[in-house]
């Protein structure tokens, strides 16, 4: 799902309908089918994250990082859906990590 916040506007708004929703599916079904997604594949990639070690997971959190920060100062608006995800990426890998830590 990659849109843009003058699309996010038209679609909040109910004056456009996005390409993949589902018949007779409404825009909250069809924004928490999307959020699920996105969880599924956070939820995939932080079961991948086990396998490396500390110094190996905080040089992707950092890569992750500095992505999000190259993306802020872009700030190009049809970005931000990807900068959402990056944070969520990041936020997902740091807490996957501090419990690793304390456990």
């Amino acid at each position: 799902m990659k849109i843009t916040e003058h699309e996010m506007r038209g679609l909040m708004a109910g004056k456009c309908l996005p390409g993949d929703m589902r018949l007779n599916e409404d825009l909250p079904a069809y924004l928490v089918r999307k959020f699920d997604e996105l969880q599924q594949k956070l939820d995939a990639m932080a079961e991948s994250m086990p396998s490396l070690n500390d110094e190996e997971r905080q040089k992707y959190i950092d890569s992750i990082s500095t992505q999000m920060r190259s993306i802020a100062e872009e700030r190009d608006e049809n970005l931000q859906f990807e900068y959402d995800i990056l944070r969520l990426a990041r936020a997902a890998l740091i807490t996957h990590n501090t419990a690793d830590k304390a456990g």
